[in-house]
């Protein structure tokens, strides 16, 4: 019998937190709806939300903060980044 690795997919979500506050919980619907499309595949999706990631920072973002961003970034397979009238210095370099 030939076993089959399961099929992974990382995606990562940047967001304008300030400008969608309102819409984060349509953010995670859409997160929700889309993980349950792909388990019809038999694909996990694994989401990596930018608000999430643990930088260590003071509340101020610096240029550690952001390498362990970036480094997050490319280790997903798709991005995805939500902003409503602006992109923020941290969606820019991403």
């Amino acid at each position: 019998m030939n076993m089959q690795m399961p099929k992974s997919i990382k995606i990562f979500l940047g967001s304008s937190i300030v400008e969608l506050s309102n819409e984060q919980q349509d953010i995670s619907l859409l997160t929700n709806d889309i993980s349950r499309m792909f388990k019809l595949g038999d694909i996990d999706v694994q989401f990596v939300l930018c608000e999430n990631i643990e930088t260590g920072n003071d509340g101020k973002w610096g240029h550690d903060d952001q390498a362990i961003i970036d480094e997050k970034l490319c280790e997903c397979d798709v991005s995805l980044f939500l902003f409503r009238s602006k992109a923020g210095k941290l969606i820019r370099s991403e």
